[in-house]
């Protein structure tokens, strides 16, 4: 069953078109088959070339929890994930685009972003997965822009993945980005975890990767904004309304993961809706004219 919070992937994620594009960049080894020796305040550990882990800990009493293996999907190697346990807690194997530790070794999700401008399609990447009972293999990939005006980064795009289930063999995951923007990003943030709850992560947890690519295409359409509507209160606490300028609208809401939660078809201008059961935190309402796929999203925020 998927969950809404984790930690670590705290993240934005809505269902939208995309843009055509000509661009194929790709990551930097993406099938892990360059591995360096890395070396923080005098110790050294290793990691996949081009890539960040949690093996710095290692100096703290940590076990590896990124692992080389021969176990792979294509070529020579690929990676695992362990969630492993020390005398300090638990911690789930993460994998990271860009580097995400302060110096002290606490995680700073800010840090973990580099340049990036393309708009693909989706990402897919071949896995294993052995998650424990009540754990959940992980991965988000957020495509950003920098605001000068607001001094923080806007979302342009985000794909989100969790599985509960154990797959024995290699399977590819091919999951589409989900546009918010039309502008082009600069920037982008992607992160794999062998646990999705940082707070709790199951001992044992594991998620085996392969070769991590962007796909893309030039079919789908650009989002079109000519639909208003009003959601409100947000934040929302017990009820939700929502205000159309005109009836024959489906609202559908998801969750930060992209979790469909609910899908009704409105035939009122006015329509309250109980999300009174709802966890605490971000979601997405996205409004919907099926005959001529309008749609038009907006962010919402759930408190008790």
């Amino acid at each position: 069953m998927k969950k809404i919070h984790y930690s670590l992937l705290s993240i934005l994620m809505v269902l939208m078109a995309i843009h055509p594009v000509s661009a194929q960049k790709q990551l930097d080894n993406s099938g892990f088959e360059n591995w360096e020796t890395k070396t923080v305040n005098g110790y050294s550990f290793l990691d996949p070339a081009s890539w960040h882990t949690l093996n710095r800990l290692q100096q703290f009493g940590f076990e590896p929890s990124t692992i080389k293996t021969t176990n792979a999907y294509q070529d020579s190697f690929a990676v695992i994930l362990t969630t492993v346990r020390s005398a300090f807690g638990n911690i789930p194997g993460i994998l990271a685009g860009s580097p995400f530790l302060l110096p002290d070794g606490t995680p700073d999700m800010n840090l973990n972003f580099k340049a990036f401008s393309d708009r693909p399609q989706a990402i897919q990447f071949w896995y294993k997965s052995f998650p424990e009972q009540g754990d959940e293999n992980a991965m988000q990939c957020m495509l950003t822009k920098w605001n000068a005006q607001t001094n923080s980064r806007d979302t342009i795009a985000i794909a989100g993945w969790t599985t509960d289930s154990t797959v024995l063999e290699y399977s590819l995951a091919s999951i589409p980005f989900m546009y918010l923007s039309n502008e082009n990003p600069d920037s982008m943030s992607i992160i794999f975890s062998s646990s999705l709850d940082g707070f709790s992560p199951a001992v044992g947890s594991e998620l085996h990767l392969d070769k991590v690519e962007f796909t893309y295409g030039n079919t789908l359409a650009e989002p079109n904004k000519n639909i208003e509507f009003t959601a409100y209160p947000n934040p929302m606490k017990d009820k939700l309304t929502i205000e159309l300028e005109e009836s024959g609208y489906e609202v559908q809401l998801f969750s930060i993961q992209g979790e469909q939660i609910l899908s009704k078809h409105l035939e009122e201008k006015f329509t309250a809706l109980d999300v009174s059961s709802l966890p605490n935190g971000i979601y997405y309402i996205s409004l919907v004219q099926p005959e001529n796929e309008k749609k038009l999203v907006k962010k919402l925020i759930k408190t008790f």
